[in-house]
């Protein structure tokens, strides 16, 4: 939602003729700052943290707004415990150990699945969309009319993701993902290296 309010308000300051076109910009982000630093205030604690400081009737009540079921709550909780309990019964461990083993292997999950975005180039593109398309002979305000066209398709595309996993799964979706992608990239770096209008 971020990218699209942004999408709009550089469609609008596009036309001004000062410095305030991108300033603008910039300024809005603070919005979004202020926004998740009040959010902050009102968020509860977690509960794993309450009862790793042993107050566990505040764990219980933060785990009870989580569910809607007080027995999956209770579960949970139980988890919780059993978790810290175990992690205090083992060895002291360094972060050296999630390089090690099996742990290698998550590790290594985790740091892909959250760096796979800013590898697929999606910050490219959504960040000079507008500088791009203006490249390829299109007016200012069209370029912009397209961002933020993009930007409705990224929303879309998230909404229509939750449905995706649910019945295909994660793995497949993000796989796919990747590779719709990849061949995605590759034919744009194919065209833009075709020194042609077409291409």
């Amino acid at each position: 939602i971020g990218p699209f309010i942004s999408a709009i308000m550089s469609y609008y300051t596009s036309s001004w003729d000062n410095d305030w076109s991108w300033k603008s910009l910039v300024c809005a982000q603070w919005g979004f700052a202020v926004v998740g630093f009040i959010g902050q205030i009102f968020m509860p604690e977690s509960p794993v943290f309450l009862v790793r400081k042993g107050k566990l009737t505040a764990a219980r009540t933060v785990l009870g707004r989580l569910y809607s079921d007080g027995n999956d709550a209770e579960g949970h909780f139980e988890r919780i415990k059993l978790t810290l309990e175990e992690a205090e019964s083992q060895k002291t461990v360094s972060y050296m150990e999630c390089f090690r083993g099996t742990n290698l292997r998550r590790t290594m999950i985790a740091m892909l699945v959250f760096s796979a975005e800013p590898m697929s180039g999606l910050g490219f593109v959504s960040n000079y969309g507008s500088l791009m398309y203006q490249y390829l002979g299109i007016g200012d305000r069209q370029s912009f009319l397209i961002q933020i066209g993009a930007q409705i398709l990224s929303i879309s595309g998230a909404i229509v993701s939750f449905l995706v996993s649910d019945f295909g799964g994660r793995r497949p979706m993000f796989i796919g993902g990747c590779i719709a992608l990849t061949i995605l990239l590759l034919c744009m770096g194919i065209a833009g290296s075709v020194n042609t209008t077409a291409g």
